[in-house]
């Protein structure tokens, strides 16, 4: 997944006159934000934990080429708190009949 993650921001990249060898902030936040409003894949807004992974994607390969400093200030978006349900949210008889099938 690293490399194929890696493949499509370098196509992005190119795309839009950039490259890996003259990355920036700006174009790391543009990649983020494109993401976001389902401009690379396929029309379709990536969840928070794709651009999550991303990004990681992302700073660990600016940290392999000594550029971290590069994605210090990028915004993404917040990642929701997941519900949990309580234990609770069955009756005591509803309970046992799952258990008994």
């Amino acid at each position: 997944m690293y490399s194929y993650r890696l493949y499509r921001f370098r196509r992005w990249l190119q795309r839009s006159n950039g490259n890996l060898e003259r990355i920036n902030l700006l174009k790391v936040q543009q990649y983020v934000n494109a993401l976001r409003d389902g401009k690379i894949l396929w029309n379709e807004k990536a969840s928070v934990v794709t651009i999550d992974r991303t990004f990681g994607m992302i700073a660990s390969f600016l940290k392999y080429i000594y550029r971290l400093e590069i994605v210090k200030d990028i915004r993404q978006p917040k990642k929701q708190p997941i519900l949990k349900i309580s234990s609770q949210a069955l009756r005591r008889n509803e309970k046992n009949r799952l258990f008994r099938k």
